[in-house]
């Protein structure tokens, strides 16, 4: 039995069924200039040959139209944020531009200021940098844009010009002139700098921060006066006490001269400046008491002045707190109270 014909049959079939398989499964061609009829509407934004979709650099086709690539929109989110700060920053610095005298003429930022921060350059014409500047450019197309009232640069040099709304488009590949440049802005939530901050807050509490500062500055010298009279007594019970000892230790008819009493007093301790200052205080106070007698003493055509000690010679001398002090007798060793036995005025 010859089966060839059964063959031929099978494989004849099997050609027809490929065929019209490809043939149903192979997609109309997109229209365009050339194709008008069995053809499938080009997707928005992009331009279609055949069977080919071109989308501008940047984005892709979902089949009905152009769309933003991923990673060009997480690209046009990272532009949106930085130029959204840069601009918030600008209206920050000119709202803190009294406190700060900081260089802020205008809250308004130039598109070549932007292209600068975020590296951009319009005249590059490879494939990623085109892409980058026309997320750019959609990005400033959310932004209110400004431009000069001027017409030339003889009238922007005057200074009566002002930035007003304006209608912003694509960039040329040239650079602007300052009266075509465009500014962008935004007043939302501005960005203060820290010392900025610090002064807002001084002005807004001013009254608060004067009324404070003047309670401290007179709690301070009130400190200051209490600490200053307590070491003033100190300093000046200790001079006392010490000129009473020296002269108990002086056993002499004409007592001690004043003027080398006023020196060993002054040189010996450890606040001398204050000795100094305290001496005619002392001085008046030890003349005044009963316990010494004052003295002249006439040498050649000068008068000098002597103490003498008339009062009880048993007086019991606390410890001396001035190291320098040179005395004719020793001071017996004793603890840091002060005691007496007899008033000494």
């Amino acid at each position: 039995m010859n089966n060839t014909p059964l063959y031929l049959n099978t494989s004849l079939f099997v050609a027809i069924t490929v065929l019209s398989f490809t043939f149903l499964l192979t997609p109309l061609p997109y229209c365009d200039d050339t194709i008008t009829s069995n053809c499938r509407k080009c997707p928005k934004k992009g331009k279609c040959h055949g069977l080919t979709v071109i989308c501008p650099i940047g984005y892709t086709s979902n089949g009905e139209e152009c769309v933003r690539s991923s990673s060009t929109q997480s690209k046009m989110d990272r532009m949106q944020t930085e130029i959204h700060s840069i601009l918030r920053e600008r209206t920050g610095a000119y709202m803190c531009a009294n406190y700060t005298g900081d260089h802020a003429e205008i809250p308004f930022v130039s598109r070549t200021e932007l292209e600068g921060a975020l590296g951009l350059n319009a005249t590059d014409s490879s494939d990623s940098a085109v892409a980058d500047y026309s997320a750019f450019v959609d990005v400033l197309s959310s932004l209110s844009c400004f431009k000069w009232n001027a017409t030339s640069l003889e009238e922007l040099r005057e200074g009566h010009s002002r930035l007003v709304p304006a209608v912003c488009g694509p960039r040329e590949n040239k650079a602007y002139t300052a009266v075509d440049e465009e500014y962008f802005f935004d007043k939302e939530d501005p960005i203060f700098s820290r010392r900025c901050r610090v002064w807002m807050y001084v002005d807004a509490h001013k009254d608060s921060l004067r009324r404070y500062t003047r309670y401290f500055v007179v709690s301070v010298c009130i400190v200051a006066t209490v600490a200053g009279l307590f070491v003033c007594v100190d300093e000046l019970w200790e001079m006392k006490t010490e000129i009473s000892n020296m002269l108990i230790d002086t056993q002499s008819a004409e007592g001690m001269e004043v003027a080398k009493i006023r020196k060993q007093i002054v040189h010996s301790g450890n606040r001398r400046l204050l000795a100094r200052l305290l001496w005619s205080t002392i001085a008046k106070a030890m003349e005044g008491s009963k316990t010494v007698l004052v003295m002249g003493k006439c040498e050649g055509t000068e008068k000098k002045k002597y103490w003498k000690w008339c009062g009880e010679s048993s007086t019991v001398r606390p410890c001396s707190r001035r190291p320098y002090l040179k005395k004719d007798v020793d001071v017996k060793d004793c603890s840091n109270t002060v005691e007496f036995y007899a008033r000494t005025h």
